[in-house]
């Protein structure tokens, strides 16, 4: 039986590379692109709430993409959605 803390950090460096790519994909998105995520959020997202404030961090932002490349940093839901968003939009 593996070591639960090895099965842990195998798992920690995989998030950790796919979120790099994930930030790669994310500072490569046009505003079309980030209209887009914000739209699909506010059609399809779970927590309205956190889906406005987002909108509203984004309209006030002058680096939009910056703002979405946080979320990875505080992983949640709107997190996870918005990396399926772009995973959908980016293929």
């Amino acid at each position: 039986m593996a070591d639960i803390t090895k099965v842990r950090a195998a798992a920690d460096m995989v998030k950790a590379r796919l979120n790099e790519k994930m930030k790669k994909e994310i500072e490569a998105l046009t505003s079309a692109d980030i209209n887009e995520v914000v739209s699909l959020l506010e059609n399809t997202g779970i927590n309205r709430a956190e889906v406005q404030n987002l909108k509203a961090e984004i309209a006030r932002a002058t680096n939009k993409n910056q703002v979405i490349v946080r979320l990875l940093d505080a992983p949640g839901v709107l997190c996870e959605q918005v990396k399926s968003i772009i995973g959908k939009i980016k293929k």
